[in-house]
Order: structure tokens, then C-alpha cells, then sequence
């Protein structure tokens, strides 16, 4: 069987759409079928790529599309997954084809976290500033009305991400959940989340920045020194990381802002003119001038 990398949420590499269509047709080897059923249990993006496979198939015309009977061997785990018998060869090129069809959807339909940037949209939960793409607007409480149609849209996207990432156990799902609890005001779950994820990678530098915000969150919150320390150390170890990878401007911003509320000055002004001498956001962009021209009439 044929594997190549596709998902970084799989905890190993991804089946190619061959097997994905000889596993759906039943006609891949009991070995191979052990190893894709066993694959599947962790890795939830091939487990949603099956489910559209056997969808799309079961969409075609009846004289185009395989029988379907019950897998003889069991269901694989986490929902049931028909198993079909070919008619002729062309039945299962067309199986590859929608397999792989289906596989470049899955490649291309962006970062787990972009619902949860769509939902929140301009709405600034956290003075923190997380990766994924957030946009700029006013800081605001996570708590709104019992009827507010957005908040039950956000209780919503963290449910499903807490769902996949306990389904994957992936580290990149343990990130998206930690960035859905911290922007919903869960800090403390936040934390830990990000904790597991960073240490299955220890240099994911994303992962790090953004471990370094929840701990900045806390810090502004409770004022303690402990979570300032972790919070810069996280920080400045995803900086430090291959500059190309790194989510510098997120974690420029949030150290500039670490520095100001830690009441080193000096440092938060230096901090401030460097991350304005990058391109960026333009409301980000208009609230660091904000903070760095109130540090510089200090100084003065």
C-alpha cells in the first residue's frame, strides 16, 4: 500500500487515493484494510475524506456505481463505512478519481482555524493577539447574552474542535482547540492545550506564539510574574525559530505588548518600533503606533 504524507493532523502518513478507493470498494488486501482502519482511528481528516468518498459514490447513478454490502470483517472504528463490490474496472477508476478529487478539496480548504476566525470576526476577544489570521478590532468581554447568536456559534466551533483534536489527539488539532479556548475566555484550558501540543513539537513555532499569548492573557488578568516569564520565554523561542515559519508578526506584537504591561518601557518602545518596521495589518499596525507614541511622551 502506497502512503504519502498529506495531513499534518494524521499521527502517520496518509493513504494516496488508490487505497482510499480500494478500502471504500473492498478490495484491498486484509493487511492494507488493517492499516488503513487503524490509521483512520487517529487521524481525522482521512476519516472525513472516506465518508465523502462513500457519499459521492453512493451519489451516482446505479448503473455507474459499485453494490454496496456490510464489510464481512467489521465496521471501522468511529462510523460505519459501506463497503462495495465492483462491477467492472471502470467502477473503481471512477472511485480513484472522486478520491482523489475529494483529497485536493482537503489539501486546499485552508487552516482548522479559519472558521473560528470567520465567527469571531472583528470582534477582539482577548488583548492578546493568536495566530491564524485574526482581524484587528476593539477588545471586548467573550460573555454576551444568553440569546447572542454569535456566541452560541463560537461554544459551537470550540465544541467541534475539542471533538477532533480528543478524536486525533493530532498536535495541530490540540493547537486549534487551544486558540478556540482562549479566544472564548477559557485561559486556563488554553494553556494546557497549548502545553500538550508544544510538547509533541517542541519547535512549532506557531504552536509556541501562541502558548506565549495565553500566557500573556493570564498575566494580564492576574498580574503574576510566573505567567509574564512564560509567556516571554514561549514568546522569544518562536521568534528565535527558522524566520520564514515563524509567526513573527503576531509574536512581535505580543511581546511588545508582554513588555509594556511587565512595565519594561524601554524595551516595549524598542519592541514596538520594531515590529512597525514590517508590514502588517493596518488596524494592528494603528494600535502599535498607539502604544508606541504613549511610550515615547513617557520617556520624554
Amino acid at each position: 500500500m502506497k502512503m504519502e504524507h498529506r495531513s499534518a493532523g494524521a499521527g502517520s502518513e496518509c493513504p494516496d487515493a488508490a487505497t482510499i478507493a480500494a478500502f471504500v470498494d473492498g478490495t484491498l488486501d486484509p493487511p492494507g484494510r488493517a492499516r488503513v482502519v487503524q490509521h483512520l482511528a487517529s487521524c481525522v481528516d482521512c476519516a472525513e475524506l472516506v465518508g465523502e468518498v462513500v457519499r459521492t459514490a453512493e451519489e451516482l447513478p446505479a448503473d455507474a456505481r459499485p453494490l454496496s454490502e456490510p464489510d464481512p470483517a467489521g465496521d471501522p472504528p468511529k462510523g460505519r463505512i459501506l463497503w462495495m463490490r465492483r462491477r467492472n474496472l471502470a467502477a473503481v477508476g471512477g472511485l480513484v478519481a472522486i478520491a482523489a478529487s475529494l483529497m485536493l478539496l482537503l489539501l486546499n480548504r485552508g487552516s482548522r482555524l479559519d472558521p473560528l476566525v470567520a465567527i469571531v470576526g472583528d470582534e477582539r476577544l482577548i488583548v492578546a493577539r493568536p495566530t491564524g489570521g485574526f482581524r484587528y478590532g476593539p477588545l471586548r468581554s467573550p460573555v454576551r447574552g444568553a440569546g447572542d447568536t454569535e456566541q452560541l456559534r463560537l461554544a459551537a466551533e470550540v465544541a467541534r474542535l475539542r471533538e477532533r483534536a480528543d478524536r486525533s489527539n493530532a498536535p495541530a488539532d490540540r493547537h486549534a482547540y487551544g486558540v478556540a479556548q482562549l479566544v472564548a475566555g477559557d485561559t486556563v484550558g488554553a494553556i494546557s492545550s497549548l502545553l500538550r501540543a508544544s510538547q509533541s513539537r517542541q519547535d512549532d513555532a506557531t504552536i509556541l506564539a501562541d502558548l506565549g499569548a495565553a500566557y500573556l492573557t493570564r498575566f494580564t488578568a492576574n498580574g503574576h510574574q510566573a505567567d509574564a516569564t512564560a509567556a516571554l520565554a514561549s514568546i522569544d523561542k518562536a521568534l528565535s525559530l527558522t524566520p520564514a515559519l515563524s509567526p513573527t508578526e503576531e509574536a512581535l506584537f505580543n511581546k511588545a505588548l508582554l513588555l509594556e504591561q511587565m512595565e519594561r518601557h524601554a524595551d516595549a518602545l524598542a519592541a514596538w518600533t520594531k515590529y512597525l518596521e514590517r508590514p502588517g495589518d493596518p488596524g494592528w499596525r494603528a494600535e502599535a503606533v498607539r502604544h508606541r507614541d504613549q511610550l515615547q511622551q513617557r520617556s520624554r
